[in-house]
């Protein structure tokens, strides 16, 4: 681009901010149920910003999904994703107390069938427990963990 072709295009968007700054603050244009919580303001915001195009608002969705897609791959292949899968799993197998140990356990076995050369240990589990809200104790000499689900379905969570 040369140095006319970028003071044009400046121009132009500043022309275009300027017609429509009113409407972007006004828009009352809601991005779809559809999106994660936490990308629907983003999108909100930024289709706010294409005023009166629902053709280039429609557009910006499609142009998140991918996004949105990866960040998925992302979260349930990362230690935290695959720590939680582990618990679910050993959960699953009646266990009513899950040590760290355990539980990394599980995570290299997991990490290893998806081709991860990675081992961790039960202090990298414990960190990983509690970045997603889950705190371990100590569960007597054994180590520490944080308990499993109960065999009895009278008793509560």
């Amino acid at each position: 681009m040369t140095g006319s072709s970028v003071t044009a295009l400046l121009n132009q968007l500043v022309c275009y901010r300027s017609k429509n700054l009113v409407k972007a603050y006004e828009s009352d244009f809601d991005a779809p149920g559809s999106l994660p919580a936490d990308v629907r303001p983003i999108a909100n915001a930024l289709g706010a910003c294409v005023a009166d195009c629902p053709a280039l608002q429609s557009e910006l969705i499609s142009l998140l999904a991918p996004y949105i897609e990866q960040r998925l791959v992302d979260r349930s292949t990362s230690l935290e994703g695959v720590t939680i899968e582990s618990i679910l799993s050993l959960s699953h197998q009646g266990k009513l107390r899950l040590l760290a140990g355990e539980i990394a356990a599980e995570v290299n076995r997991i990490s290893k069938t998806r081709g991860e050369r990675l081992e961790y240990k039960a202090e990298d589990i414990g960190h990983a427990l509690k970045k997603v809200g889950l705190v371990t104790r100590r569960l007597g000499k054994e180590g520490r963990g944080t308990r499993g689900r109960s065999n009895n379905p009278d008793a509560c969570p």
